[in-house]
């Protein structure tokens, strides 16, 4: 090549594919610097240095590396501080893989939920009851007294639990839920309750006292469209079902948000699954646990 061949910047941009705003760019910012100038358009122009030069901010800004440090790493042109550099790099570019790889986790649950809601109104439709297993899972979860009316929604809980969920970086894997410790009663009745909300979590082994195993249960479910506030005859249902299979209540009200104001839907949208947990004395020899 031509020691004294000079390059404009359509030509430079062809050999080092920089598109030449990103040149101009450059030059405003004081990082690539034209050799000269034509004489008669006063177009720029780049010497095979300054090509050379073009092709190693390319190299770098492909590494990640912002204008600030390609000046550093420019001005020093020292080994070790490329190291270093590239070692950084490798620490950001690998915490954004860890944080892209929790929201696509994320993302595909909700539609994985979002899709299995519609199967479950599908084969069960809305109100039908049925007997239903929860395995244990691991969960991370808030507890303590607060408004628990049906009349609202538990956005300021749901919020507090996204950020602890996010501090920890885990990874959920289960809708929304909110464990009613009082009575399932007490959300149609008062305005304040023993309240429980959680979200089910990949295994971990971040220690936290807010991280736990849900223990097994039998229970009976149901699917609810539409607004919490009619929760109550869903309730009444599911209680007069266990009475007549010979059941009864064992503990808190289960409800997991399958499809809810998260989304954005409008809450004729909404799919609950409301559970109670049962036993029975003398087993069904259908229904073993």
């Amino acid at each position: 090549m031509d020691k004294q061949k000079s390059y404009t910047i359509g030509e430079l941009s062809d050999i080092c594919g920089i598109s030449t705003q990103t040149l101009r760019f450059y030059d405003q910012k004081g990082l690539l610097a034209p050799s000269g100038r034509d004489t008669e358009n006063n177009y720029r122009l780049y010497s095979n240095d300054k090509a050379l030069e073009a092709l190693v901010i390319r190299g770098m800004r492909q590494l990640g590396m912002e204008l600030t440090e390609l000046r550093k790493v420019k001005r020093n042109r020292d080994l070790q501080e490329v190291k270093q550099k590239l070692e950084e790099k490798i620490h950001c570019l690998q915490q954004d893989i860890a944080d892209v790889q929790r929201q696509l986790d994320f993302t595909r649950n909700t539609f994985e939920i979002l899709e299995s809601s519609i199967d479950e109104v599908e084969n069960y439709g809305d109100r039908n009851i049925f007997f239903n297993y929860l395995k244990p899972e691991t969960v991370i979860s808030i507890r303590y007294q607060s408004s628990v009316s049906a009349s609202k929604i538990f956005w300021r809980r749901y919020a507090e639990l996204i950020q602890l969920v996010e501090k920890l970086n885990l990874t959920i894997q289960g809708p929304f839920s909110a464990v009613f410790h009082d009575n399932y009663e007490n959300q149609f009745i008062n305005d304040i309750g023993d309240l429980e909300v959680f979200f089910p979590v990949k295994n971990t082994n971040i220690s936290s006292p807010n991280i736990k195993i849900v223990a097994p249960a039998l229970v009976i479910s149901t699917i609810h469209y539409g607004n919490y506030t009619d929760l109550l005859e869903v309730y009444d249902a599911l209680v007069n079902f266990a009475e007549k299979e010979g059941y009864s209540i064992c503990g808190p009200s289960l409800e997991e948000y399958l499809i809810d104001f998260s989304l954005g839907l409008n809450e004729e949208h909404w799919v609950t699954k409301v559970s109670l947990p049962v036993k029975k004395a003398i087993l069904d020899d259908n229904f073993l646990v």
